[in-house]
């Protein structure tokens, strides 16, 4: 093996050979006689050879055939009343949701004791029934002070009066 071709394949792994030198490693290479430390080298030009003369299987041809053709949509009968049943049931419920939704806001209820009641006058009713009984509730909690402060009411004249007689 000339000098000329190790100084070459040097400066191919150094990545400073032009397209011309690398196509006379390509071409030399495999076919001289080298030495044994060229032997990889050798090997790897020889599969990089091989490898641009493999051919593609068939079946890999057809493959590609099949996805670089253009898919033609067919739009039969069937599928437009897919289609128009799709859309026209998305419209229903949308339109559905809108209304319910403006029944929603626009309906004034009281909600008592889980029970919805849109009856304006029973709801009145209702709540002042309610009213009534918690009012009661507070006045019996708040008896024992209205006693208490009777009590200190009373206890306060009989103070003034046994200070008047006792002052006298």
């Amino acid at each position: 093996m000339n000098t000329d071709i190790e100084k070459l394949i040097d400066k191919y792994y150094k990545g400073e050979t032009s397209l011309d030198e690398e196509k006379l490693l390509r071409d030399t290479l495999p076919s001289e006689e080298i030495k044994d430390e060229h032997t990889y080298d050798q090997l790897l030009f020889k599969t990089f050879q091989e490898e641009k003369e493999e051919q593609a299987p068939s079946s890999t041809k057809v493959f590609f055939q099949t996805i670089n053709k253009p898919h033609k949509f067919i739009f039969s009968h069937k599928r437009m009343l897919y289609l128009t049943s799709g859309i026209t049931a998305c419209l229903i419920f949308v339109i559905g949701i809108i209304f319910y939704q403006l029944e929603q806001k626009n309906a004034a209820y009281v909600m008592i004791n889980g029970v919805r009641i849109n009856d304006k006058k029973l709801a009145v009713e209702l709540v002042n029934e309610n009213l009534y009984r918690v009012s009661t509730m507070i006045d019996r909690g708040l008896e024992p002070l209205n006693k208490a402060e009777r009590m200190e009411k009373k206890l306060d004249s009989i103070l003034k009066i046994s200070n008047e007689s006792f002052q006298k």
